[in-house]
């Protein structure tokens, strides 16, 4: 009785007509049995609107939630260790798309997967933009982003580089696809030019080694006069990676040649691009550690440190051997890492 009583009142609207208050009245008349019956009614009709809803709208939500594109990150110059986070992704469920810079270094050209290999390791998207045209490449992903729309939809949830001369290519497209990124590009060069790194590095305060550039070869003498500088110096080109382009000097002569190698103009730099400059730095002797980071939301975590062992007088590493980074021998170079990654 109390279930039908609600009905009916729910039924009523203030203001409502004589006809339909009178309706609602009669109601109350009806007999005991009669209003079982009308309660039966109601509740097999309220049932059947559930068991409806249920089963039409549950694959109309379904079918809406299919229609989502699926994530995917992008990765650019899967080089070293693409197969490992091609995997990862893949094991939750994100989409990859692999950008393939050109052009590729010679020296990379034995370690670069073709097209055929990194579909065949699930790769959904494979593309190839010409002479590092960051326009171009951005237009050909937001072809297939979430605000395309259609079957090719994808939502692209980052940007990772996987060489060293991919770096500042990936902040400028993560910035041209809207994607969130904690790099700053005001210090998009500074990530891959060793002299604006440093000045970067001496601008937050922090210590770094005394270097100059040089526009030629004249330039040695000058600037190692200038910067007070002692034998052994290092020479190097400014876009290297690693080791690559390199030199240990221990004498004039050899700082020279070292300079007129990497300023040669018909010689292909490490990135792949013709050097137009070299630095000359002051060489600092001790134990060299490398320390990787990531970086999250602004908070800085360092996932492992690596002592480097090299040939005598050369920049060529011999061997590493990996460190805990929460040892406390550790802490300064840790937490200088840190300063640097931030600055």
């Amino acid at each position: 009785m109390g279930h039908v009583e609600t009905v009916v009142l729910l039924g009523r609207r203030k203001g409502s007509t004589n006809n339909s208050s009178g309706s609602a009245e009669m109601y109350q008349y009806l007999s005991t049995q009669q209003q079982r019956q009308h309660h039966i009614v109601l509740v097999s009709i309220f049932s059947w609107v559930r068991i409806f809803l249920f089963t039409a709208l549950i694959p109309v939500a379904m079918s809406l939630s299919s229609l989502q594109p699926p994530k995917a990150v992008v990765l650019l110059d899967p080089i070293t260790d693409w197969r490992q986070v091609v995997e990862a992704a893949l094991h939750h469920g994100v989409a990859i798309v692999a950008i393939q810079l050109s052009p590729i270094p010679d020296k990379m050209k034995a370690f670069t997967p073709t097209r055929e290999i990194l579909m065949e390791a699930g790769v959904t998207l494979v593309h190839f933009p010409q002479d590092r045209d960051v326009y171009q490449c951005a237009q050909f992903l937001q072809s297939h982003h979430e605000i395309s729309g259609g079957s090719n939809a994808l939502c692209i949830q980052g940007v990772i580089p996987l060489s060293e001369t991919a770096v500042e290519f990936s902040d400028l497209l993560s910035a041209l696809l809207g994607i969130s990124h904690f790099n700053p590009l005001p210090l998009v060069t500074s990530r891959r030019d060793k002299g604006l790194m440093k000045d970067a590095v001496q601008n937050a305060g922090l210590r770094i080694a005394k270097y100059a550039r040089l526009n030629a070869v004249s330039d040695v003498p000058i600037q190692i006069e200038i910067l007070s500088l002692d034998f052994p110096v290092v020479i190097k080109t400014p876009q290297g990676f690693s080791t690559t382009d390199v030199f240990i000097c221990q004498t004039l002569e050899e700082a020279t040649t070292a300079t007129a190698t990497i300023l040669n103009r018909d010689r292909e730099g490490p990135d792949g691009r013709s050097t137009r400059q070299a630095l000359v730095e002051e060489y600092i002797g001790g134990v060299e550690f490398a320390v990787n980071i990531m970086a999250c939301q602004g908070i800085v975590h360092v996932t492992d440190v690596w002592k480097y062992s090299k040939a005598p007088d050369t920049a060529r590493y011999v061997s590493a051997e990996i460190c805990d980074p929460h040892h406390d021998s550790l802490s300064a170079v840790v937490e200088y890492a840190k300063h640097v990654a931030m600055a």
